[in-house]
């Protein structure tokens, strides 16, 4: 089931991959006690680390009304201190690579910050139970089945039925190409008749109007 899973995915580079280019991320995992797969599927959500939620309106553009206040710094300070570095784990928080915008050399420049990994499910959630398994899509052996077992005795007959299906079938297509190849070889000949009596008919009006001057 794991390269299943894996294989239902894009592959990713882990050293060349831009962390801000994902946006989304699926956990799967298996429960033991439910025998079963469990689906999530969570946003990524980068968190600044070490700004305070009062910056953080600011750079957002995202301020509230001032005028109760006297100076901006009331207002930075009314915010208390940063909340990434309260919440945010040290083994959470990621370095990040982002294009901005430079003054002094009027182009864009790589800046380095440092920001918090936030995962917020969006779902859906689904709880998944691998039912049965097939060799081959709807006509292979069967492998696995959640409901059925069955004996030895049972899987070698259903195998023996299963290779019958397979030699009808061969038997079946084998004579449905007979068939093609005589429809095709009896409509060549009925052309070659109809080419051969214009032909014919052809010569034999020249040579009416030959002799008849």
């Amino acid at each position: 089931m794991k390269t299943t899973f894996q294989h239902m995915f894009p592959g990713i580079n882990i050293s060349s991959i831009k962390l801000e280019s994902m946006n989304r991320v699926v956990l799967l995992n298996y429960n033991a006690e439910k025998d079963c797969i469990e689906f999530r599927h969570y946003y990524i959500k980068l968190n600044q680390v070490g700004v305070t939620k009062s910056i953080k309106q600011i750079i957002t553009n995202k301020v509230e009304n001032l005028s109760k206040y006297k100076d901006i710094a009331d207002f930075v300070l009314s915010k208390g201190d940063a909340e990434s570095d309260k919440e945010d784990a040290p083994e959470t928080q990621v370095e990040v690579v982002k294009q901005v915008e430079s003054d002094i050399i009027k182009r864009k420049v790589s800046a380095l910050s440092r920001s918090a990994v936030r995962l917020i499910e969006i779902g859906p959630r689904l709880d998944m139970q691998l039912i049965k398994v097939e060799s081959d899509l709807f006509k292979g052996e069967v492998i696995y089945n959640r409901y059925v077992t069955k004996s030895a005795r049972d899987l070698l007959l259903m195998e023996k039925q299963r290779q019958k299906k397979i030699q009808q079938k061969a038997q079946r297509k084998k004579q449905q190409e007979l068939n093609v190849q005589k429809k095709k070889l009896r409509e060549e000949t009925i052309k070659k008749a109809k080419e051969d009596q214009k032909k014919r008919t052809e010569e034999e009006l020249q040579w009416y109007k030959e002799e008849t001057g």
